[in-house]
């Protein structure tokens, strides 16, 4: 009777679970292919899989939000198939991790939903949002210059006119002219000279 059972069960697989045929020792028992089933395709390794698929999923480059939160919410009744729902607020944190944009990821990140439809909602709610409001780019104002600061420019100014109001305190002794000494005076003759030897601002 458990040949016959095996044997009816062993006609009824296909695909990679033939491969399990090979593996198990002849004449194979119904028990046996049961057990072997089991281990490999069994509810609970299927439903690590499952949480570890749900685990490592992210939204992909072509993949628009409402696809990828379909996919999210199979992984999570795969995972927990006897959750009813238990486990919402663990694939809330999961499909709004995976999110490929960061603005809308943050924003979503932000409201915290506590369901998957909720979440769905505000995601899509804030990729509107997103698509009306461009990222900023570099304004013009926010460029480093590289001109010279202006207060250089002040300066050399100020020090220009500084120096010619000190010249225009000095008195020629030999010429009477402004802005310079007798020493400098362009009419200076090598002569016996100015019983002065220095020159000071004349006062009015």
């Amino acid at each position: 009777m458990g040949g016959t059972k095996a044997a009816a069960l062993g006609a009824a697989l296909c695909g990679p679970a033939l491969t399990l045929l090979s593996e198990l020792q002849h004449p194979i028992l119904y028990e046996q292919l049961v057990a072997a089933l089991d281990a490999r395709y069994g509810i609970k390794n299927q439903m690590q899989l499952h949480l570890v698929l749900l685990q490592s999923r992210v939204q992909k480059s072509n993949e628009d939000i409402q696809t990828y939160h379909r996919e999210m919410q199979e992984l999570g009744r795969k995972a927990w198939p006897q959750a009813r729902g238990g486990m919402d607020c663990i694939i809330v944190t999961h499909f709004m991790n995976g999110l490929r944009d960061p603005r809308i990821r943050e924003r979503v990140l932000t409201s915290w939903p506590e369901t998957m439809s909720d979440a769905l909602t505000v995601a899509l709610r804030m990729e509107a949002v997103s698509r009306l409001t461009p990222p900023k780019t570099v304004s013009q104002c926010s460029q480093v210059s590289v001109e010279e600061p202006p207060c250089l420019a002040v300066q050399a100014t100020l020090q220009h006119h500084q120096g010619g109001a000190d010249r225009r305190k000095l008195v020629c002794w030999r010429c009477d002219a402004i802005g310079h000494t007798r020493w400098n005076c362009p009419t200076r003759r090598q002569t016996g000279g100015s019983s002065k030897s220095g020159n000071e601002p004349r006062s009015e």
